[in-house]
C-alpha cells in the first residue's frame, strides 16, 4: 500500500515544523508501530494444529518414510563423519 503524494508532502511538511527531539519522538513511534504490526503477523506453530487433524495423515507412518529415505540417501553416514 503506498501513499499518495499529497498525503507524503503533508507529512513531510509536518516534519519539517519539528525539531530534532520530536522527529527522534515521531521515529521512535513509528518503530514501535512497525515492531507490533510486525508480531501481530508472526505465526505460531499451534496456530497450525489443526491443520494435520484435517489431513487424516498417520504421523507415524510419514516419519517411518522420512526415515527410511534419510538412509537411501546415505546421509546418516556424512553425520557421522563430523
Amino acid at each position: 500500500m503506498s501513499l499518495a503524494k499529497e498525503k507524503i508532502d503533508e507529512i513531510i511538511q509536518e516534519l519539517n515544523t519539528l525539531n530534532p527531539q520530536e522527529i527522534e519522538q515521531v521515529l521512535e513511534l513509528i518503530r514501535a508501530f512497525k515492531l507490533k504490526s510486525h508480531q501481530r503477523d508472526r505465526k505460531k506453530p499451534s496456530d497450525y494444529r489443526g491443520v494435520w487433524a484435517h489431513l487424516d495423515i498417520n504421523v507415524e507412518e510419514e516419519c517411518k518414510k522420512m526415515r527410511e529415505e534419510w538412509d537411501h540417501r546415505g546421509w546418516d553416514s556424512i553425520s557421522n563423519e563430523r
